[in-house]
């Protein structure tokens, strides 16, 4: 429903770590999903929990929370959730904006994209009953003190000594004006007015809650220097979550660790495989697939588990694995290479792994499972070195940041044989 939410890990340290105490006013700053909101209102009832954000989604749900309807309408491109919504209530007005927002996500410059969109346009009023149901289970029956659309750090002016100021400012500049384009071209409503915030600019905030005396714990995606975190959440293949601020009472670290399932295999022999040597790509479980992932790549990194999980058998023997997931930030047309690794160092295996991950096979199983189709597959390696000599040669380097790079393929829309074919003559 939204991205960058706060991990429930988070909101767990949150609780921990600060004391939230009966008639305490806790000012949360960007409350985007409400679950920092709902969560301390859970766990301190006696507590006021006054929200903020500016979001037309989260504005909408804000007005739900205080027992009031924020006014808006579709127009243009989604006039047709606006007639289907005639005779609805105010649940059913916020899940349109839920079938919107997948709507409009859809690359229109493309067939397939065009399709998508009119499919989900055309049944909106069947899918807002689905949205209307996860609605109902996470808001029904719950509530906020108060909730304010404005810019969060005038927001957090109105918390007097006493007060706590809670919260997670957006983590790169203008991310809310570019992810909510579309959907403020196509409704209607009373935009609050708010600055543009930039991360940069979060030790010097820090700094102005703290000379006004106001308690605080804010979450923030890098370590601010100076500054000593009071929790961190180490997330896999992300960066951590640090809490800052001067509200804690004990500090603590959280990693998040997938589960991770022993099994039997033979592993392959580099040196015995030919021109002629058979490929078999089979999906696995998680499990079984982080069993290997923990064996065979860098010790220290915090894994997530994607979406589909692979194995590489050659002449019937382990090879290696990669996994393929849909990452909500990339292009609707592309599916993200969350990890890839062999099993063994010799003849470049490593390559064949990489390049089998672009495979028409391996993609076709991930399209038919999520009905999308796609033109390319991207990665990102975490490295300061101006290369990747793995996805050299077989992916495009497609941005090269402080820290990682980001690399892109084509689908390969061949079998993986001939794919193996095409590694052994060029690498092995």
């Amino acid at each position: 429903m939204f991205i960058g939410s706060v991990p429930r890990e988070v909101v767990t340290q949150l609780l921990r770590v600060t004391d939230i105490r009966p008639g305490d006013e806790v000012f949360v700053c960007c409350s985007g999903s409400f679950r920092v909101d709902l969560a301390v209102k859970a766990a301190q009832p006696e507590a006021r929990v006054l929200s903020n954000d500016v979001s037309l989604l989260s504005c909408a749900l804000g007005a739900l929370l205080t027992g009031g309807a924020l006014p808006f309408r579709f127009v243009k491109e989604l006039a047709g959730i606006e007639d289907a919504l005639v005779g609805r209530g105010y649940l059913e007005r916020i899940a349109g904006l839920l079938v919107a927002m997948d709507a409009l996500g859809y690359n229109v410059k493309t067939t397939y994209g065009q399709r998508h969109r009119a499919h989900l346009l055309g049944h909106c009023g069947e899918l807002m009953k689905g949205a209307k149901e996860k609605l109902e289970k996470h808001f029904a029956g719950r509530a906020v003190d108060s909730f304010e659309a404005c810019d969060f750090r005038d927001h957090a002016k109105r918390a007097e000594v006493g007060g706590l100021v809670v919260g997670f400012p957006p983590t790169y500049k203008c991310g809310y004006e570019r992810l909510y384009k579309r959907l403020q071209e196509n409704v209607e409503w009373q935009e609050p007015t708010y600055r543009i915030w930039d991360p940069r600019d979060m030790a010097g905030w820090l700094g102005e809650l703290r000379e006004a005396g106001v308690r605080h714990c804010v979450f923030v995606d890098h370590e601010i220097p100076g500054e000593r975190a009071l929790a961190s959440y180490a997330r896999a293949r992300s960066r951590p979550i640090y809490l800052y601020g001067n509200a804690g009472r004990q500090s603590s670290l959280r990693r998040s660790e997938p589960k991770s399932s022993p099994f039997a295999y033979e592993p392959v022999d580099p040196g015995r495989l030919t021109a002629q040597s058979e490929v078999a790509i089979g999906s696995v479980e998680n499990g079984p697939f982080n069993f290997l992932r923990n064996k065979y790549l860098a010790k220290g990194i915090a894994f997530v588990d994607a979406m589909y999980h692979y194995l590489v058998f050659l002449d019937g023997r382990l090879a290696g694995g990669f996994a393929l997931s849909r990452d909500k930030m990339g292009s609707q047309d592309s599916i993200y290479l969350l990890s890839d690794f062999s099993i063994r160092r010799e003849r470049r295996l490593a390559k064949l792994i990489a390049m089998l991950a672009t495979s028409g096979e391996a993609v076709r199983s991930a399209e038919r499972k999520m009905l999308l189709r796609f033109s390319s597959v991207y990665t990102t390696v975490f490295t300061d070195k101006p290369v990747s000599m793995k996805y050299r040669g077989i992916f495009d380097l497609k941005a090269r940041k402080p820290g990682f790079l980001q690399y892109a393929s084509s689908v390969r829309r061949r079998d993986a044989q001939s794919i193996y074919r095409e590694w052994f003559e060029r690498y092995a």
